[in-house]
């Protein structure tokens, strides 16, 4: 009985050690994963400042600043209209743009960050009155655009530009899969639309797509030589398939017409999670940009418009045109004055918003520490309680003896 008794005793005090070992060895793990996290999401904080900080200047200068205003712009049709179009598109994709993402995303840095950042992002086109003028939460194609006579004529380049507004529910699987990503041109070679095409705005009914890769087989087949998009397609009956249908649509217009077009980009919202701004829940980027871009037209400094809280990291900034005194510019800095005909007139001001997480980024780099550390923390438990458990059998036994 006495011997059943130690025993007892030994296995009990074995429990308490070991459970006291545990949470030791989790308080310890927890605190040290906590510092180590802590750190790593103000790493990367400070990559997506440096990356968007000031992205609407970033989009003004790659959408804007070559080409608008510029002698010839207005030689082709709604030339300068798609560079706005452009511009809310490149601002609605902060995430896959590769200026930043070279900045944000890879290399560089303690620890190596492939494919760790999550970046959700709105932009928007506002005049001088503080009205909305272009959006990038509205799904639309935007294309360089051949007549159905240049198609056939082989012709290559027309310099005239449209966009069709699409309902994505209407989108087949196809056409899901080629707007997913960064680039429809990775899916498609060329697209034809029909519907009715008002010189501006084209109102699809149907929506197809030649295959890229069945596009450069054929091409690889064929070897060297000058070729034109619309001569491959037609001479080899590469086969269009339907991406988008609708056919109620646009059924008062007086006249369908077909468009083609191998020059092409598509606006496609990614809706990101909600949060609060500044004490304000918005249901997501979009909602910060209509309200707050609204509110810029008189000008702020961007460093006021910044905001970390919690999780959530906002990065809005702003980006005015200006012009007068014979020169045009592009600024982040402006302060609305009072009008003089020496002072600068605001022309139109491009937001962007873009909403990261740098803990989230911080735990998703640091998966495989938390999961090394933990199994080295777990091993050193029961390397200590083996020890232990060893120690207390050989002192029972030396007791019995």
């Amino acid at each position: 009985m006495k011997k059943l008794f130690k025993n007892h005793c030994t296995a009990s005090l074995l429990t308490v050690i070991t459970g006291f070992l545990v949470l030791v060895a989790v308080s310890v793990w927890g605190m040290g994963m906590y510092c180590l996290t802590s750190v790593t999401a103000e790493y990367a904080a400070s990559r997506y400042l440096a990356g968007y900080g000031d992205f609407a200047s970033t989009i003004a200068q790659r959408c804007f600043e070559s080409r608008l205003g510029k002698a010839g712009s207005s030689k082709y049709k709604n030339l300068e209209k798609s560079l706005f179009w452009k511009a809310v598109d490149t601002g609605g994709k902060a995430g896959s743009f590769y200026g930043a993402r070279f900045i944000v995303g890879e290399g560089g840095g303690f620890l190596p960050r492939p494919d760790k950042t999550e970046v959700y992002s709105a932009s928007a086109v506002f005049d001088a009155e503080g009205s909305l003028l272009e959006c990038s939460w509205t799904d639309f194609f935007y294309f360089e655009y051949l007549t159905e006579g240049q198609w056939k004529n082989r012709e290559e380049r027309s310099g005239n530009n449209a966009r069709a507004f699409f309902d994505r529910e209407k989108l087949t699987e196809a056409g899901k899969e080629l707007v997913s990503g960064s680039a429809p041109s990775i899916h498609a070679a060329a697209m034809r639309f029909t519907g009715a095409f008002d010189g501006v705005s084209f109102i699809p009914q149907k929506i197809e797509s030649i295959d890229r890769d069945e596009f450069h087989d054929v091409l690889h087949s064929r070897g060297s030589g000058s070729y034109t998009v619309s001569g491959i397609t037609e001479d080899h009956g590469l086969q269009w398939r339907s991406i988008y249908e609708d056919p109620d649509a646009a059924a008062s217009a007086s006249e369908t017409v077909t468009l083609y077009s191998d020059w092409f980009d598509v606006c496609y919202d990614q809706p990101s999670p909600s949060f609060s701004y500044k004490g304000k829940e918005h249901s997501g980027v979009s909602s910060l940009a209509a309200g707050l871009g609204a509110s810029l037209v008189s000008g702020i400094g961007t460093e006021e418009l910044v905001f970390y809280d919690g999780l959530n990291l906002l990065i809005p900034s702003v980006n005015y045109y200006l012009s007068g005194n014979d020169e045009a510019y592009y600024t982040p800095y402006y302060q609305k004055t009072a009008d003089s005909e020496e002072s600068p007139r605001l022309r139109f001001y491009t937001v962007s918003i873009v909403y990261c997480s740098p803990w989230r980024t911080a735990m998703g780099e640091l998966c495989p520490v938390y999961l090394i550390t933990f199994l080295l923390a777990a091993a050193l438990v029961l390397f200590v309680r083996f020890l232990i458990k060893r120690y207390l059998d050989e002192d029972r036994s030396g007791q019995q003896v």
